[in-house]
């Protein structure tokens, strides 16, 4: 999840919050304290009713009451953008279910509309959405996406097929549909953008052609990635005993969650390469991610 904090963080200190982060007074990466306002019930029941309607899930394990609730999760410095910082939470507990065509024309609007009702901050935040693939994307230093994927920017053509499509399809740049003889070229929606909900109730005329560009790509960490990662694990944890403060919050936190914090180390230390690029596989979820922009 992202979220934006506001100006009136003026009020509190001598320079912006993006001003000490630019000093680089405050690191990216740092912990921040960010409480999002209490749920407002109005709000929430729209969210989850738009689940039921626009998400094509039928699985009564996701989109309830009981999987989509509010947590008290950890908040870091992602970057400084337009001026705004932002932030990016732990992975959430939340469990949503997008299913079929639906979920291909809704799915990036409920999942911002979640983030934003369940963590947004009238104080704080200026907007609250899901982290998007451009938002990781803009941290690799690889910017050519088919040197990690070798699909990624290649065009598949579906033709002399039964070709079904989502309606949003219609929309998205650089995607082709050919219909009765009329080709739709979409120039109106960019890869991670929605704006309003689509209710497809059943299959779309199938299409004489469909011009399908893959914008997808997904990368495991290699070797140098990894570490780099494992000693800023240890610096980090190491940092924590600067603070007397740091060290109860750790002690607290740890305690709560039956763990030793004296254990980190070891953990760290026996991880290794593959390990870590199944959990990756298993874990990262970026539809479980929120992200929050701080004016």
């Amino acid at each position: 999840m992202l979220s934006n904090y506001i100006d009136s963080m003026n009020e509190y200190l001598p320079d912006t919050l993006a001003d000490k982060v630019k000093k680089r007074e405050i690191e990216i990466g740092s912990y921040v304290n960010y409480s999002p306002d209490t749920i407002n019930n109005e709000k929430y029941k729209k969210l989850i009713s738009n689940l039921a309607t626009y998400s094509g899930n039928t699985n009564k394990d996701y989109n309830t009451a009981e999987t989509i609730k509010q947590e008290e999760l950890k908040w870091r410095i992602l970057d400084v953008k337009d001026g705004q910082v932002r932030l990016i939470s732990a992975i959430t507990g939340a469990k949503i279910g997008l299913t079929g065509y639906n979920a291909y024309n809704n799915g990036v609007k409920l999942l911002d509309d979640t983030c934003s009702t369940l963590y947004n901050s009238k104080k704080l935040a200026s907007k609250v959405q899901n982290l998007k693939i451009e938002d990781i994307g803009n941290k690799l230093k690889e910017k050519d996406y088919s040197k990690i994927d070798s699909n990624y920017g290649k065009t598949y053509t579906y033709q002399d097929v039964i070709a079904y499509y989502p309606s949003m399809l219609l929309k998205d740049k650089e995607q082709e549909v050919t219909i009765g003889g009329k080709t739709i070229k979409g120039t109106e929606l960019g890869i991670s953008e929605q704006n309003e909900y689509i209710k497809q109730e059943t299959e779309n005329e199938t299409a004489d052609v469909l011009k399908i560009k893959q914008t997808s790509w997904g990368k495991n960490m290699n070797e140098e990635d990894f570490e780099r990662t494992k000693k800023m694990m240890y610096g980090e944890y190491v940092k924590e005993y600067n603070d007397v403060t740091s060290i109860a919050g750790m002690f607290l936190s740890d305690f709560m969650k039956g763990i030793n914090s004296f254990d980190y180390l070891e953990e760290v230390d026996i991880m290794d390469l593959n390990f870590v690029n199944q959990v990756l596989k298993d874990n990262f979820d970026l539809e479980k991610m929120v992200l929050s922009v701080v004016k």
